[in-house]
């Protein structure tokens, strides 16, 4: 097996197994073994060990002295920390975002966003999605490649908490469909309020969102 072969065995493992953390598929701290993993992907050893070490570094899974590869573990002030950075990185974009860019963008997710709830068509991973790329638009505004990685990287850390976002908040449909229509018409200054608003709304109620997403973890074991 050549070099290409073996980045694109790597490649594959680490985009399944992604999927599956992002979306509480393996519930917090499940033993990640790479032999019954790869049974289970029909795929190498290696290659699974291979990314597993690469969603270690990412943060998603983490190495246990006595049982190996885990599931990452999440803790509430985890969970506090990355909602922070979240609006402090997307504050920043925000401050100097593009006018006529973020339109372009904006408007795609906002009609988007319109038709599902006038549709009453939300479920937890569709809103999980579309934050994630509501944030990841507003970043892409940005100069800063690093900013963008970094949004994308806490967004992927969160998709499972905001899988129960909305059934814990009673705004949170609403307050994402308007964030999109705010994005959509690119006010900076409105943009950064209603960020703060955004993050200041999940922290008020982060122990909430912790329990549920502490019990939908313990439903998907």
């Amino acid at each position: 097996m050549d070099r290409s072969q073996v980045r694109q065995g790597v490649n594959s493992a680490y985009t399944r197994l992604k999927a599956r953390l992002c979306t509480n598929h393996y519930p917090p701290g499940t033993p990640l073994g790479a032999d019954a993993l790869a049974h289970d992907l029909e795929m190498g050893a290696t290659a699974v060990r291979e990314a597993l070490i690469w969603l270690a570094a990412e943060r998603l899974t983490e190495f246990d002295p006595h049982s190996g590869f885990v599931v990452k573990r999440a803790t509430q002030s985890e969970i506090a920390d990355l909602y922070n950075l979240n609006q402090d990185l997307l504050e920043a974009v925000a401050a100097r975002i593009d006018r006529t860019v973020a339109a372009s963008d904006g408007a795609r997710l906002f009609h988007q966003a319109r038709r599902i709830c006038e549709t009453d068509g939300w479920t937890s991973a569709g809103f999980a999605e579309l934050t994630g790329r509501l944030f990841h638009a507003i970043a892409g505004r940005s100069d800063n490649a690093e900013a963008v990685y970094a949004v994308s990287g806490i967004s992927d850390r969160l998709h499972g908490v905001r899988c129960v976002e909305w059934a814990v908040l009673p705004a949170a449909a609403a307050e994402l469909a308007e964030l999109c229509h705010i994005f959509y018409r690119a006010e900076p200054g409105e943009l950064s309020g209603s960020l703060t608003a955004y993050h200041a709304y999940r922290l008020a109620r982060i122990e909430e969102i912790c329990d549920a997403f502490g019990k939908t973890a313990l439903i998907a074991a």
